[in-house]
């Protein structure tokens, strides 16, 4: 059975409809699942010229990370796509979408808002992306925090007992090391690589140590590859 552990359904810089034309290739590829996340920092973030990488270039305005979520994961429910809840819903020959999102910037400090993202057929949810929002810090900027939060803390748990699935691609090394010490269950890593010194573009911001590759295996999660 193939899943793919992360993707944006063919438009990873564009708001609207998805690429109808992407998915339809996952019955020929022999794909059960994609895991299609929606970006709530979308608006926030582009790609610096001389870096070619994507930065943060201004702060959300409230609100605006929520109604770029909402949007994503519109786009994704009326995209003709059966959309799998449960596990025995993930079928060989059926593909069906697993709906995430990339970055907590939507809660604004309110867990509720998880709530209300499961309710909707969320499974999985990165604490961080770009932006270091109030969860904790991210990969490629300066530490704020010193790691996770005490309110990342708190959404870990939420997100524990709501079975929602924590995931911590793009969060430091200190923040993962505060995930695992505050959750109950594994959590994911979906897209990340290992450092490799000496190798070009080896040490690249986004891929991570032994240590932190360890910490996600000793929770018994699990991580993707990232093909960058």
């Amino acid at each position: 059975m193939i899943i793919d552990m992360h993707t944006h359904a063919g438009r990873p810089r564009r708001t609207g409809d998805v690429d109808r034309s992407v998915l339809a290739t996952m019955r020929e590829a022999g794909m059960a699942a994609a895991v299609v996340a929606a970006i709530a920092d979308i608006p926030m973030i582009r790609r610096d010229p001389d870096t070619k990488r994507l930065v943060k270039f201004r702060d959300p305005e409230p609100g605006e990370c929520l109604a770029a979520t909402e949007g994503y994961l519109d786009s994704f429910s009326n995209a003709g796509m059966r959309i799998a809840r449960e596990p025995d819903e993930i079928r060989d020959g059926d593909p069906a979408l697993v709906l995430a999102i990339e970055g907590c910037d939507f809660l604004e400090g309110d867990l509720d808002r998880l709530n209300a993202m499961e309710a909707r057929g969320v499974r999985s949810i990165q604490l961080t992306h770009f932006l270091v929002n109030e969860t904790g810090d991210v990969q490629t900027a300066p530490p704020v925090h010193g790691g996770l939060t005490r309110f990342g803390a708190g959404v870990v748990r939420r997100m524990n007992q709501l079975g929602v699935i924590v995931d911590v691609a793009h969060c430091s090394e200190d923040t993962v090391r505060g995930v695992v010490a505050a959750s109950s269950k594994p959590i994911l890593c979906t897209h990340a690589n290992l450092r490799e010194p000496g190798v070009p573009d080896g040490e690249h911001p986004r891929f991570i140590s032994l240590d932190y590759a360890r910490m996600v295996a000793e929770s018994d999660g699990v991580i993707g590859a990232w093909l960058s």
